[in-house]
């Protein structure tokens, strides 16, 4: 895997489909998520919303799986 740097400047926006994390990460600032599933996918470190207990998915909790 190559290595590269990714800067995303205030006020600009990223699309980023893939993100491997091998040692520290900062976010500062707003982060949004799109289109995630509200159920566990089942996939070790996927992100999913857990609507569980609210009226829709913009009001979930961000989880992470822990895979199968």
């Amino acid at each position: 895997m190559s290595t590269w740097k990714k800067i995303i400047h205030s006020g600009n926006a990223a699309d980023i489909k893939t993100l491997h994390i091998s040692e520290f990460f900062t976010i500062t600032g707003k982060i949004n998520f799109k289109d995630l599933p509200t159920s566990d996918p089942g996939e070790l470190g996927a992100l999913w919303v857990d609507t569980q207990g609210v009226s829709n998915a913009y009001q979930g909790v961000i989880r992470i799986s822990t895979g199968p």
